[in-house]
């Protein structure tokens, strides 16, 4: 999953511009006050995670990753298995939205 979406989940409310859920420049969907908005998901530590993660395949397993077989640091291994594990979170908030968004189109017709 491309970080820019799990930024989105990550316990943060759904949309902070209304109608708009990846804000603007002048309305970022993230608080200022948190920081740079977006930035963490641009720092050299996230990048560095990332290159571990394995591939997350459509039936919810996970692809091999050569870096991530290789790996020998207790923290690293936990950080790529922290971002796995919101990976999936996000994704099934993700699909929980459509399911209830079809609902709601259902319950309309």
């Amino acid at each position: 999953m491309e970080p820019s979406r799990l930024g989105h989940y990550l316990g943060r409310p759904r949309e902070r511009v209304p109608g708009n859920p990846y804000g603007t420049v002048e309305h970022p969907s993230e608080d200022v006050e948190d920081g740079c908005p977006g930035g963490w998901r641009m720092t050299p530590l996230v990048w560095g995670v990332l290159r571990h993660a394995r591939r997350r395949t459509r039936d919810g397993g996970r692809v091999s990753n050569p870096f991530f077989d290789r790996l020998t640091d207790d923290v690293l291994i936990s950080a790529v298995l922290y971002f796995e594990a919101q990976e999936d979170a996000a994704l099934a908030h993700w699909e929980h939205e459509v399911a209830e968004e079809a609902r709601r189109r259902m319950k309309v017709r």
